[in-house]
């Protein structure tokens, strides 16, 4: 039982008649439900003049109860003014605050007061339901978006949305593996990703189409040939989704975005809105050293750092609350990284697809066609790997320009400092002999 509550305890167990009243609201309610089982009191009633704004109203009708003790289950405004029309002050309630004010009959004084327990800190658990929240959130995303994909798998929109909603979900549980149930969060893990490869070809598909309509003179032939590609995979996309391992992957993940499981102490203590921070700024640190180290000539290592860019940009935009200023302009860095390494990794895949690409569905035409788009993306990946190398150089140089520009201002001042010390050290001496007997040394501010 909450500590604050004790002293109505003690009555109650004193023999002491008692009723609880709640607000009609659904916190209120909720909260009732509580305190009755720690005052082993059965039900509680409602009273909808606890959800008003009318001090004297409330008054009259506690005052009007036959019962020796009422405990109020309400919230603010109406708990601040039936407390201070009992007591002559207006109390600092604040979530789970407790008091106990004695009425009878005397006039509005503070000895009325008898007891007051301020309400425990509740970032903790606010910060935890917020995390909830942001996961549940992505997991009704991710049920609409495969819902609309499974009604219309010929919208590549619908496709790009049904991953990035995926992604989405994946990026939170992975943020917040720290808190939650290991092999649950790694299970949901699993089965999330096997969604994301499930579509990946079709995805693949959709971003050739775009590029082969963008070949002058266009490619009508190659344009259909890709089109029936595209039709086929998308069929087995679906018939991969009604698979029973599939349809329960998609169950046990909705199930699992429903009824969060935290860590042991987690679910009762709340999280550490501190931790949370420290969290997201270890992973952008992790980041920033992975991309600073990128070798571009490395398809997987280009394929990971892209990833990682993409979790921050999904748990920089579902978590804003939570993350701080910071969050909004590192999604927005985020999402231009992502971008720039999906126009590489997209041109590779484009390769690829064109080196694989069923012979028998080429027309003479079409072949070359495809041969013609596969010497501009090798073209498009030797300008882009040029032009990345050029600007990370860029960067490396003016970085390091920085640090010794930086390194100059520090040396300076550091002599500055020396030359302060030998002035101050002179003065010291003469400002000793004005100095008032009541003039303190120090003057320590605390707040």
């Amino acid at each position: 039982m909450p500590t604050s509550l004790q002293p109505v305890r003690d009555l109650i167990d004193a023999g002491t008649d008692a009723v609880v009243w709640a607000s009609p609201a659904l916190r209120a309610c909720q909260t009732a439900n509580i305190v009755c089982r720690a005052l082993g009191i059965e039900g509680y009633e409602k009273h909808p003049v606890l959800a008003g704004t009318d001090p004297a109203a409330m008054y009259g009708e506690v005052k009007g109860d036959p019962h020796a003790l009422v405990v109020l289950v309400g919230h603010t405004p109406s708990v601040d003014k039936i407390s201070q029309a009992a007591c002559g002050t207006r109390l600092p309630f604040k979530p789970g605050a407790v008091c106990m004010l004695d009425l009878e009959g005397r006039p509005a004084t503070p000895e009325n007061l008898r007891h007051f327990a301020q309400g425990p800190q509740v970032d903790r658990w606010e910060t935890a339901l917020a995390l909830e929240h942001a996961i549940r959130e992505a997991g009704k995303a991710t049920c609409c978006s495969y819902h609309d994909f499974v009604d219309d798998p010929s919208d590549p929109e619908i496709v790009h949305d049904l991953r990035v909603s995926i992604r989405t979900l994946r990026s939170l549980i992975v943020f917040a593996e720290p808190w939650l149930k290991e092999k649950r969060a790694k299970k949901a893990q699993d089965h999330l990703r096997e969604l994301v490869r499930l579509t990946s070809r079709l995805r693949e598909f959709d971003v050739l189409s775009d590029t082969i309509a963008g070949l002058e003179p266009a490619a009508e032939e190659l344009t259909a040939a890709c089109k029936q590609c595209r039709a086929e995979e998308a069929e087995h996309v679906l018939d991969g989704l009604a698979s029973r391992r599939s349809q329960k992957t998609i169950g046990d993940a909705q199930k699992y975005t429903q009824h969060i499981v935290w860590r042991d102490g987690f679910g009762e203590q709340g999280i550490d809105p501190a931790e949370v921070a420290g969290r997201y700024r270890k992973l952008c640190e992790k980041f920033a050293k992975h991309y600073n180290k990128l070798d571009l000539t490395d398809e997987e290592h280009t394929h990971a750092v892209r990833k990682e860019a993409k979790l921050l940009r999904y748990v920089s935009h579902s978590l804003p609350g939570l993350l701080g200023d910071e969050a909004e302009a590192t999604e927005v860095q985020m999402h231009a990284v992502q971008d720039r390494l999906g126009e590489l990794c997209d041109a590779r895949a484009n390769v690829e697809i064109a080196d694989s690409f069923p012979a028998e569905r080429l027309s003479e035409q079409s072949a070359a066609d495809l041969a013609r788009l596969r010497v501009r993306q090798l073209t498009c990946i030797d300008q882009l790997l040029a032009d990345m190398t050029d600007q990370a150089a860029r960067t490396a140089e003016a970085d390091s320009a920085a640090e010794a520009d930086q390194a100059v201002r520090a040396a300076g001042a550091t002599q500055a400092v020396h030359a302060g010390d030998a002035n101050q050290t002179s003065r010291t001496s003469d400002a000793a002999d004005v100095r008032t007997p009541d003039q303190p040394a120090s003057v320590n501010i605390m707040a």
